[in-house]
C-alpha cells in the first residue's frame, strides 16, 4: 500500500540555504635576519678614534671579518643530509600552503552551477524562455519566488511544458550522445526528482516524461503525486516538496532526458490561479532526496513568546516544530480545573498542555482527539463558506474548490487531514466503497452499538438489495443509551447546522449496519512516526 508523498511544513518555513565562505589567510612578508647588525657598542667605540690603518691592519681586519662571517653562516646552515632534506620539505610545504590560501575560487562556467540542484529564482530571461513553455490552460511566468504557472481559464487538466534538454543547453552544458543530448546525467543515475512547490489549491501533480527515444511527453509515461493546497485553518500558505521516484515498475526511465516533459497540476483550475515552483532537485535515490529536503528547510520558525506558567485547554495543532507554538488560550492555575474545562468541550478535540507545549491530558487517544478537531474545523468552515450538498468532482481533502460536500466526503476529508491520505484522488471514497477502504486500511470493525466510541466511522441505512450502507457519519462522543454526538454532512440543512449534533445512532429508516474505528499504522498514516507511534 503506497502512501502519498506529502511533505507539509506547517507555518511559513524558511527556504534559505545557509552558505559559508572561507577567505584565504593573507601571507606575511619575511623579516630579514638582524645577525649582520649584531655589532656591540664596544666594537664601535674601539674603531671610532682610528682614522688611518696600515695595509696590514686593513688586510688583517678584512680577513678576520670575512672568516667570522663565514663561520657564522656555516653554523646556521644544516650540517647533515637529513637536516637539509627536512628544510627542503618544509619550504615545499610552505609554498604549497601559500598557493592554496591565495588561489581564488573558480566560478562555474554554467548558468546552472550544480546540474542536479536547480534554483529557478536565479534564471535569467533567456534561460527561462528556453526551459518553460505555455501548455494547456496555463502559462509560465518568472517571479521573485521562482516560476509560477498561471491559469488562463477553467480547466480540469492544466499543464506547462518543461524543455529539460533545452534548459541545460541554454545553461551552457556541452553536447554529448551524437550531438543531441545536453543533460549531464542519465535517468538511471537520477531516479528521483524533487519539486519544491506552493499552491493556492490542492490537486494532482503529474509529470509526463520524455526519455529514451521519445522526443516529447507520451501517455503512459508519467508519475503522479498529490499536493496540498491553501491552509485555511493554519494561517499562511506553506512550501511543500513533491517526490517523483522511478522504480522497477517505471517504464522507459532510461538512456537520456529529452524535450519535452509536461507538468500537469491541480484538477480544478480557474483563471488567475497560481502554482509556484521554486526549486527542482535530481537525486540518485530517496535518501538523497530526503536529505536535500531537510537541508533546504533551513532553520525552523522562531519559537513563540514564553507562555505564562499554567495549563492550557487547546486544540493543539501538533504540526508546528516548536511545541509551545501549538498552544493557545488562557492559562488555568491548576491541572484539575483545566481537565474539568477540557472534558466539557472534548467533542471538539480539545486537550490540555502546559506552558512548554507538552500535552499532559487527553480525554481520548491522541488520534481520536485529532479526528474530532478536524471534524470541528471542517464543519465550521463548510458552514461559513456556504458549501452545498452534492457529489464533488474532487476529493475535498485534496481540493475543496467546488464547495460541494456530502456524508462520505466529510468523512474522507476528516480522515485525510488526520493523516490517512492514501485515498482515491478524484472523488474520494463514496459511501458504497468507503467501508471497503476502511477494511483495507486495517481499521477495526465494530458490530455492536454499545461498543462505539468517539471518532468511529458509523455506517447506517442498508440498501434493500445487497444490505450495503447508504449513509455514513463520524461520532463525536462515546455512545450513551443508543445516542451520541455526530459530525454529519448528509444534507444541506446538516451542513448549515451547528455541529456536532446529538441524535440516535440507529433509528427506523436508517438502522445501524456496522462501524470502523480508525487505527494509525506506519503503512496507512503519514503522521504515524511524529504523532501516533507511541
Amino acid at each position: 500500500m503506497r502512501k502519498r508523498n506529502l511533505f507539509f511544513l506547517a507555518g511559513l518555513l524558511s527556504s534559505l540555504l545557509i552558505s559559508t565562505a572561507c577567505a584565504g589567510t593573507p601571507s606575511i612578508p619575511p623579516v630579514e635576519s638582524d645577525t649582520a647588525l649584531n655589532t656591540t657598542a664596544e666594537e664601535v667605540k674601539s674603531e671610532a678614534p682610528t682614522e688611518e690603518k696600515t695595509m696590514t691592519e686593513i688586510e688583517t681586519f678584512v680577513v678576520t671579518e670575512t672568516e667570522a662571517e663565514i663561520k657564522t653562516e656555516a653554523e646556521t646552515e644544516p650540517t647533515t643530509e637529513a637536516e637539509m632534506t627536512t628544510e627542503a620539505q618544509a619550504e615545499t610545504e610552505s609554498e604549497a600552503t601559500t598557493e592554496v590560501e591565495t588561489e581564488p575560487e573558480t566560478e562555474s562556467p554554467y548558468l546552472i552551477p550544480d546540474p542536479t540542484r536547480i534554483d529557478l529564482r536565479t534564471f535569467d530571461e533567456q534561460l527561462f524562455k528556453s526551459s518553460f513553455l505555455r501548455g494547456n490552460s496555463a502559462y509560465p511566468e518568472q517571479c521573485d519566488e521562482g516560476i509560477k504557472f498561471i491559469g488562463r481559464g477553467e480547466s480540469r487538466d492544466p499543464n506547462v511544458l518543461w524543455r529539460i534538454n533545452s534548459m541545460y543547453k541554454a545553461a551552457g552544458y556541452p553536447v554529448s550522445d551524437g550531438g543531441e543530448n545536453y543533460v549531464p546525467f542519465t535517468p538511471e543515475e537520477k531516479k528521483v526528482i524533487v519539486f519544491k512547490i506552493q499552491a493556492e489549491w490542492g490537486g494532482l501533480f503529474e509529470m509526463f516524461y520524455a526519455t529514451e527515444n521519445r522526443k516529447s511527453a507520451t501517455a503512459g509515461y508519467s508519475m503522479t503525486e498529490v499536493y496540498g493546497g491553501d491552509s485555511e485553518f493554519f494561517g499562511e500558505r506553506v512550501w511543500q516538496y513533491i517526490i517523483f521516484e522511478a522504480d522497477d515498475t517505471t517504464q522507459g526511465w532510461a538512456t537520456r532526458f529529452n524535450d519535452s516533459f509536461r507538468l500537469d497540476y491541480t484538477n480544478f483550475l480557474q483563471s488567475g490561479d497560481v502554482f509556484l515552483v521554486e526549486k527542482i532537485a535530481f537525486c540518485q535515490d530517496r535518501t538523497e532526496a530526503e536529505a536535500f529536503i531537510e537541508a533546504d528547510k533551513g532553520e525552523p520558525e522562531a519559537p513563540a513568546e514564553p507562555l505564562e506558567a499554567g495549563y492550557y485547554v487547546c486544540l493543539y495543532e501538533d504540526r508546528l516544530q516548536y511545541p509551545e507554538n501549538n498552544v493557545h488560550g488562557s492559562a488555568f492555575s491548576s491541572l484539575e480545573s483545566a481537565i474539568r474545562r477540557c472534558d466539557r468541550v472534548k467533542h471538539h478535540g480539545y486537550r490540555v498542555a502546559n506552558e512548554k507545549g507538552e500535552i499532559v491530558y487527553t480525554p481520548y487517544s491522541l488520534l481520536q482527539c485529532n479526528l474530532l478537531r478536524e471534524g470541528k474545523y471542517i464543519t465550521e468552515y463548510a458552514k461559513a463558506e456556504g458549501f452545498k450538498y452534492g457529489d464533488s468532482c474532487t476529493n475535498p481533502g485534496i481540493n475543496h474548490r467546488p464547495h460541494r460536500t456530502s456524508c462520505d466526503r466529510l468523512v474522507d476529508w476528516i480522515l485525510y487531514r488526520a493523516g490517512f491520505t492514501d485515498q482515491p484522488i478524484v472523488q474520494g471514497c463514496v459511501v458504497s466503497n468507503l467501508h471497503v477502504w476502511c477494511r483495507e486500511m486495517g481499521f477495526e470493525k465494530i458490530t455492536s452499538i454499545k461498543d462505539l466510541q468517539a471518532g468511529d466511522i458509523v455506517f447506517v441505512n442498508p440498501h434493500p438489495s445487497d444490505g450495503g450502507p447508504q449513509h455514513v457519519f463520524m461520532l463525536a462522543a462515546d455512545e450513551e443509551g443508543g445516542t451520541a454526538l455526530r459530525y454529519d454532512h448528509g444534507s444541506d440543512s446538516r451542513i448549515m447546522s451547528s455541529q456536532p449534533t446529538s441524535e440516535p445512532i440507529s433509528y427506523g429508516n436508517a438502522p445501524f449496519v456496522f462501524a470502523y474505528r480508525p487505527v494509525a499504522t506506519e503503512e496507512n498514516n503519514i503522521y504515524y512516526h511524529n504523532l501516533y507511534a507511541e
